[in-house]
């Protein structure tokens, strides 16, 4: 009987040991997911008059958001009800069949939108004229066209056999008009009527994807300057960027007025930011005061998003050997070779030889920069400017860019040549070309020899064009694969019911028990019984069953 006793006791005492400590142990659990949840409401996004209201539920802490049993959500508005303004409240409940409908889940989509074209301007034309809708199709966010060529400019004669020695105003080319590229683009040359045709390679950048994303541009301008006769600078229209540091002057074209071939480098310009001012200032390292009133367009480019570092150099050449800028005394070093690259800018000093007239330039590590001449160029004068352009994404589908170089000799007039990217691309309407740049052998005026026009002509090939093919090319570029941002498949609120709530965008794997997803933003769709009231207030408050509670009020306007 004791012994029965003692048993009996003995096992309350350990169930009600188990039960404190199961007890003890879901508290700590219910504390535990507590801690680590924080909400937020934004986005709010609704018409007036209408009874959709749709938001985004943002998780900034590190649980799963779906791990709750139970998310309420409560909206007080003022609703239109004939016309008489009428403060309601409403309870909404979760609709999943709209959530299957929706197939809400996110997807990458581009960021940026790339068209490649090549062209030229016809023998005995001193422009060409692209329509949108017809050579290319109309951008529809922010962006700018630059010429894509290591001299910026035009490429030359693109017919079989023509000898060298083209003059300057011949085959150099600018952007006279860029002004709407929704219309029309127009790609002009300082002679008239051009002797030869000139080939022109270029690309549109289209920047596609939100204005709030951390990858987002601005484009401020694009324009055009010209050079008065004997000077050798030149400054462009004012301008007011949010940010004076994220900003890129990019020279999209230049055309020299010489009726003959000695000097190129009058054409040949760098670019900086005056940011007391709000405007770019252009120079040149020649201007004889005679056929020298050249020709510049450019775009002035603020990488606005939070992703984007800009930085600029100038590097003035001591001798014709490598020579290097290093961080952290000349720049910054960047974060990643893979998510940078640069628009180089050339002055030619006072040579006019071909091998004076360009350089190589190009990011060999994250904390170095290196310039190689040729070796026969008199570099007295010479002045490389590098725009350092890196975006610091990692997670997602971020930036990508593959640095590649290679020498070209021999072949036929024209020469066209196949350049292998490393890596296909995605597709090349999400891939552009930068930093350009190369040097050619030879010290005399042999011109256009040393240009080398690029387009990316499949997802593993850039296709290089050659005027001449006489004396030998090194060049460097950059095949740019621009970031993809998440998108939702798209849902919408007409799916649901009257007082109900979906989801409209989740990441695929959020339903996962073993993935966390912080900084999940999920966007909330929601029906209202009645419309909107113009200038009414509307509130939004979200609860879950462990009792944290978020909301966020606005104004109906």
């Amino acid at each position: 009987m004791t012994i029965m006793m003692i048993f009996v006791v003995v096992s309350v005492i350990l169930f009600q040991l188990q039960v404190e400590t199961t007890a003890s142990s879901q508290a700590f659990d219910n504390n535990d997911e507590i801690t680590k949840t924080s909400i937020s409401i934004s986005g709010i996004n609704y018409t007036v008059g209408s009874n959709l209201v749709n938001f985004t539920l943002t998780n900034e802490g590190s649980e799963k958001l779906w791990n709750y049993d139970n998310f309420e959500i409560f909206i007080t508005y003022d609703a239109d009800i004939s016309g008489t303004k009428t403060t309601r409240t409403e309870q909404f409940t979760y609709d999943a069949d709209a959530f299957a409908i929706s197939n809400g889940q996110q997807k990458e989509s581009p960021e940026f939108n790339v068209q490649h074209v090549c062209t030229s301007i016809p023998d005995g034309s001193f422009s060409v004229t692209h329509t949108a809708g017809t050579e290319y199709t109309a951008p529809s966010g922010e962006a700018f066209v630059r010429i894509v060529d290591t001299r910026l400019t035009g490429n030359g004669n693109t017919d079989t056999g023509v000898p060298p020695n083209h003059q300057v105003e011949d085959f150099t080319v600018y952007i006279s008009d860029a002004t709407d590229l929704t219309t029309q683009i127009v790609f002009t040359r300082n002679d008239n009527p051009g002797a030869e045709d000139t080939r022109i390679c270029y690309e549109i950048v289209d920047y596609i994807g939100l204005s709030d994303s951390d990858n987002a541009i601005k484009v401020l301008d694009r324009n055009v300057v010209t050079y008065v006769s004997g000077s050798t600078t030149v400054t462009g229209a004012s301008i007011a960027p949010d940010d004076d540091t994220d900003v890129v002057v990019f020279i999209t074209g230049q055309a020299g007025d010489e009726n003959g071939n000695t000097q190129w480098g009058e054409t040949m310009s760098t670019a900086e930011w005056d940011a007391t001012n709000d405007q770019p200032i252009f120079t040149r390292g020649q201007a004889t005061g005679s056929e020298d009133d050249n020709d510049l367009s450019y775009a002035i480019v603020e990488f606005s998003g939070a992703n984007w570092n800009i930085q600029r150099i100038e590097h003035t050449y001591s001798g014709t050997g490598l020579e290097t800028a290093t961080a952290p005394t000349d720049f910054t070093a960047v974060g990643s070779v893979s998510k940078t690259f640069l628009h180089t800018q050339h002055i030619s000093g006072t040579d006019s030889g071909l091998d004076s007239q360009g350089e190589e330039a190009w990011l060999s590590a994250v904390n170095e920069i290196s310039f190689d001449l040729e070796d026969t160029a008199s570099f007295g004068g010479i002045v490389t400017v590098v725009w350092i352009i890196e975006n610091t994404q990692s997670s997602g589908t971020p930036l990508n860019v593959q640095h590649i170089s290679g020498t070209r000799t021999g072949g036929t007039s024209e020469d066209t040549f196949p350049i292998s990217i490393p890596i296909s691309v995605r597709a090349i309407s999400e891939s552009a070309i930068m930093g350009e740049n190369g040097r050619t052998t030879g010290g005399g005026t042999a011109y256009p020899r040393g240009a080398i026009a690029f387009e990316i002509t499949a997802v593993d090939t850039v296709t290089g064009y050659r005027s001449d093919e006489s004396n030998t090319q090194n060049y460097r570029l950059s095949v740019v694969e621009f970031s993809q941002a998440s998108a939702c498949a798209g849902g919408t609120s007409n799916n649901i019911a009257i007082n109900e709530w979906t989801i409209n965008c989740i990441k695929f794997d959020y339903f996962e028990p073993d993935v966390v997803n912080p900084n999940e933003s999920p966007e909330i769709l929601t029906k209202l019984q009645y419309p909107l009231f113009t200038n009414g207030l509307l509130n939004i408050l979200v609860s879950t069953d462990k009792g944290i509670t978020v909301n966020q009020t606005t104004t109906v306007s």
